[in-house]
C-alpha cells in the first residue's frame, strides 16, 4: 500500500522536475515532438523524469535516480529521446552531473547514460510503468525493445510518454 507520505514525495519530485525545464507557462509543451515526465519507484530506486524534444529538434531536461537504499544519487542532463512506441516508451540518453554514492564509480561525471521508460497508461487495470536501470553501456539496451529488454515494474509512480518518434 502506498503511503500518504510516498505519494506526496512523489508528486512533489515529478512537479519539481517539470517546472525546472522552465517549461510550463511558455506556452512550449504543445509544439513538442516528444516528451517524458513522471516519476516511479521500484525495490527503493526513485526515478524522477522530465524532458522534451521540442519542434526545432532540441532535446532537454533533465533525470535522477535516487537508490533510497544506499541514499546514492545519480543526476543526468537529457540530451535524447527515442520513441520506441507512439506514445508508450522511450529510449533516453544524456550526460552525468553529478553522481553519488554507489553510482559514483560506474557513472563519473560527464560520462553518458542511457535507461528505458514505459507508460502503461493510468487505467486501474493497466500494468504500472516501468524504467530500467541506468546503464553506460549503449549496447545494453537495444534501439528496439523486440530486443528482448525485461524492464522492471514500478511499485508506485507515473512516467507519462508522448510523440510518435517520426
Amino acid at each position: 500500500m502506498i503511503t500518504l507520505k510516498i505519494k506526496f514525495a512523489l508528486l512533489v519530485c515529478t512537479l519539481f522536475a517539470v517546472m525546472s525545464t522552465g517549461l510550463i507557462g511558455r506556452g512550449v509543451l504543445a509544439d513538442n515532438l516528444a516528451s517524458v515526465h513522471g516519476a516511479g519507484e521500484h525495490n527503493g530506486i526513485l526515478l524522477t523524469v522530465s524532458a522534451v524534444v521540442k519542434a526545432d529538434g532540441e532535446t532537454s531536461g533533465q533525470a535522477m535516480f535516487h537508490d533510497r537504499n544506499t541514499n546514492s544519487k545519480l543526476s543526468i542532463d537529457v540530451d535524447s529521446i527515442t520513441i520506441l512506441s507512439p506514445d508508450r516508451s522511450a529510449r533516453i540518453s544524456g550526460e552525468v552531473t553529478r553522481s553519488t554514492g554507489s553510482y559514483a564509480k560506474g557513472f563519473p561525471l560527464g560520462s553518458k547514460v542511457i535507461f528505458l521508460v514505459e507508460d502503461n497508461d493510468q487505467e486501474a487495470s493497466d500494468t504500472p510503468d516501468e524504467f530500467s536501470d541506468p546503464t553506460n553501456f549503449p549496447e545494453a539496451i537495444p534501439a528496439d525493445k523486440d530486443g528482448g529488454v525485461l524492464l522492471p515494474v514500478s511499485d508506485h509512480g507515473n512516467i507519462k510518454v508522448t510523440g510518435s518518434g517520426k
